[in-house]
């Protein structure tokens, strides 16, 4: 899908994801970078893999998933819960699934990614997903060598047109947001990811914090999972941040 932002003339990229494109205006920047940010379990891998997954069946455009945790067939299972084929579209070309061991990853960043964007120009990749990009902080100890690694990857993806997002693991809160490191700064957009507790319930919650070039709702609005991510753009909390 290639939408274009009728102030900003900026070429969007629907996530297909219920809720979220309402809430971008229609969706991501085409060739922006984005970091998913949240504690554990509060669906970032989802909300990456079903970006990747609407790409792939409704606009034709090839993903690539990059982990750091699991192995391509642990992913492909934990996602057939919602009925998702993922083995299905990595067969048709659509859906490429890399797993890199965390202790290579600052060979990759030395190689200039070398691996990572081979695997992108072969797919033909336009949407590009790295979860969780975290690791590079625990691996990468020279902060200097972190920052422009990272700089230089995202100035890549953005001259090749890849839609991307980045997980990132980190407490965030709707009082405090973000403030969790350099990657926020890099990135063209900040998507938070909440799960609010509230007595003995938790409400898992959304906010579009930051997205460069793009009119976005300022609210903190309640996803539900649901064959996927689910989110009620116009509801509200059934809790509201001071």
């Amino acid at each position: 899908m290639n939408e274009t932002d009728g102030n900003k003339g900026i070429s969007k990229v629907a996530t297909g994801i219920p809720g979220l494109d309402q809430m971008l205006s229609g969706g991501l920047p085409r060739g922006s970078s984005t970091v998913v940010a949240g504690g554990c379990g509060c669906g970032k891998t989802t909300l990456c893999m079903q970006y990747l997954l609407n790409g792939a069946k409704d606009h034709d455009e090839p993903g690539v998933y990059v982990s750091f945790n699991e192995s391509p067939k642990l992913i492909e299972a934990y996602f057939s819960q919602f009925g998702w084929d993922l083995s299905g579209l990595g067969d048709q070309g659509m859906l490429t699934i890399l797993r890199l061991d965390p202790q290579d990853v600052l060979q990759v960043i030395r190689e200039d990614y070398g691996q990572v964007r081979d695997t992108i120009k072969s797919a033909g990749a336009r949407r590009f997903v790295v979860d969780p990009l975290s690791t590079f902080n625990l691996i990468v100890k020279d902060e200097f060598e972190r920052k422009m690694g990272l700089l230089k990857f995202v100035e890549w993806l953005r001259k090749n047109k890849c839609t991307s997002l980045m997980a990132v693991e980190a407490s965030v809160t709707p009082q405090v947001g973000a403030g969790f490191g350099f990657e926020e700064y890099v990135a063209d957009g900040l998507i938070l990811l909440y799960n609010i507790q509230m007595k003995n319930v938790r409400q898992s919650a959304i906010e579009v914090l930051k997205m460069r070039g793009v009119r976005h709702s300022k609210k903190i609005v309640p996803f539900i999972f649901e064959d996927g991510i689910r989110i009620s753009a116009e509801d509200k909390l059934f809790w509201e941040p001071m």
